[in-house]
């Protein structure tokens, strides 16, 4: 059977029985293909050469394209997605898009050249290169930005002189993003600084009346963008500023928020805010544990009744809500330590545990297991457990594939993700 490459002509010859996979009903067919993609998006090249029925009902189906995710690790990867970009981007048609630019792994950064070919690729034309894959996702005249549904950008942290450098490829594609984005539903930005790229007025993504999901993992203010607080379900930031900043987004269902004390912002006088449909809360500390006291502040300012799931991230939060006695009516606890020894896990555990009444359940990373289980078959012996505590989970790995361990953590356990966005093993206290 021979079965044309659109992206270069050419025949590749198949032989062979059929299987039963291809006589698959197409609708079926497609849910397998998007399980096969999930975390290998380039791998739908491989599925197009297998028969010429998977090859038609790849190529049309759109939603098979409409994810668009450019993580490269090498520098020839960066020619392999500029192609991917360009094929997606017409295969998927009119469906709204979902772009992630990932650059957190671009293995360059670790070349022995150091300095020289980091200031080889801030530096590239838009031609080549990031650049002319950042010219392909916004389009001519911002006709691809049109079909944005969720944009989602991480740029690894760089040094100082070479982050804010001007003109740089990265500060010319986020500054050309002023073009309309009237589906724009998730907008995720993780960076050192927001300041050099976002201006307080004026700035690019201006368009946002339907955003929902905002995520500004990024030293800078929110004022940034034009949205409207009403319509955001999912806020995630870090705060330069007080609790005033988060009292409009009244229907905030997940909060994430990372404090700053070491940036002299005191919470002491700023209102208490209730937000009434809070679902879970996500709290990073920054900064030095002997300024934490401001963070303690913030944690106090904030209320939410129904609030289910605390998410504590890594050790200066985790011992910052040690005191805090607000959110002890949740029924999932999160205490994701990076710490080698689950010390200070085990220390909140035995001082805090037997105070959080309704708790069903905790999630610690993998390597705490032991000992934390350890701990809470001693509260129980003690009869100090919470009454329905069951199960401790362990995460397993986020929804993009990336596995944890103590390497990946910084990687993997980040302000903006969701519990929902990981899998997890579930350990019984019985076993």
């Amino acid at each position: 059977m021979d079965v044309q490459d659109g992206s270069n002509g050419k025949s590749i010859q198949v032989g062979g029985p059929e299987k039963p996979i291809h006589r698959l009903p197409e609708e079926l067919l497609v849910y397998v293909f998007k399980i096969i993609i999930e975390y290998n998006l380039l791998g739908i090249g491989r599925l197009l050469f297998v028969s010429q029925y998977w090859y038609s009902v790849i190529q049309n189906t759109p939603s098979l394209w409409s994810r668009i995710r450019i993580a490269p690790r090498i520098s020839n990867d960066v020619i392999k997605y500029t192609q991917y970009a360009m094929v997606a981007l017409v295969n998927s048609v009119d469906s709204l898009l979902d772009i992630t630019i990932d650059l957190r792994l671009y293995t360059n950064y670790l070349d022995e050249r150091g300095d020289k070919v980091l200031r080889e690729f801030l530096s590239e034309p838009d031609e080549v290169g990031f650049g002319k894959i950042f010219q392909i996702l916004v389009g001519n005249d911002g006709s691809s930005m049109a079909r944005w549904r969720s944009l989602r950008v991480r740029i690894p942290e760089l040094p100082f002189d070479l982050y804010f450098k001007p003109g740089s490829v990265i500060g010319r594609f986020i500054g050309g993003l002023r073009y309309p984005t009237p589906h724009l539903q998730s907008l995720s930005i993780h960076l050192n600084s927001a300041d050099e790229h976002f201006p307080k007025v004026g700035g690019p993504l201006q368009d946002l009346r339907r955003l929902k999901r905002f995520t500004m993992d990024a030293g800078g203010h929110l004022g940034y963008f034009n949205y409207d607080p009403k319509n955001i379900e999912v806020l995630c930031f870090r705060l330069w500023g007080s609790t005033k900043v988060m009292a409009p987004f009244l229907n905030l269902r997940h909060l994430s928020v990372s404090s700053m004390p070491n940036h002299g912002i005191t919470h002491e006088y700023d209102p208490v805010i209730v937000l009434p449909l809070l679902e879970s809360l996500t709290f990073g500390v920054w900064g030095s544990l002997q300024k934490s006291s401001p963070a303690k502040a913030l944690s106090r300012k904030i209320h939410a009744p129904i609030l289910d799931t605390l998410r504590l991230l890594h050790d200066k939060a985790i011992l910052t809500m040690n005191e805090v006695t607000s959110f002890r009516h949740v029924r999932a606890l999160d205490l994701l330590s990076q710490s080698t020894r689950p010390d200070i896990v085990l220390d909140f555990i035995h001082k805090n545990l037997p105070d959080y009444t309704a708790l069903t359940s905790l999630t610690v990373c993998p390597w705490h297991l032991e000992g934390v289980m350890n701990g809470l078959r001693s509260l129980r012996d003690q009869g100090r457990a919470p009454m329905h505590f069951g199960t401790t989970y362990t995460i397993v790995s986020d929804n993009e594939g990336t596995l944890l361990d103590q390497s990946t953590m910084n990687r993997v356990v980040i302000m903006g993700r969701l519990s929902s966005e990981y899998l997890y093993r579930s350990h019984s206290l019985s076993g």
